[in-house]
């Protein structure tokens, strides 16, 4: 009887453990952050020069300097931006916005 009683303890023990697995697992796929990153820095820039952008922010990840951009659409979409150097997109941000209210203030001036 102890003999079947030790065994019974260790089906019990497994069953656990493949349930913990299986709810491990289930927590990595379905959470959203694991997802593939479909948005690509040729498309931001193609969308950012179309004016189909309305908004970013910029996250700094822990470990500097990567991070993330949310880009807002005209739409209210929004889009995840993984980037390898935050300074650098915000840098390039920097550069764009300038160039654009350049081009619009040249247009103003124009216009009158």
């Amino acid at each position: 009887m102890n003999t079947k009683k030790g065994n019974n303890g260790v089906r019990g023990f497994g069953v656990y453990l493949m349930l913990i697995l299986l709810v491990a697992l289930m927590w990595f796929f379905l959470d959203g952050r694991s997802t593939t990153n479909a948005y690509t820095r040729a498309q931001f820039e193609q969308d950012l020069e179309a004016g189909k952008i309305t908004a970013y922010h910029v996250v700094q990840n822990r470990e500097t300097p990567t991070g993330y951009v949310v880009v807002t659409f005209t739409d209210n979409s929004q889009q995840r931006l993984i980037v390898s150097d935050v300074n650098e997109i915000t840098e390039y941000m920097r550069e764009r916005v300038l160039k654009i209210i350049r081009r619009r203030m040249s247009r103003r001036k124009a216009g009158l």
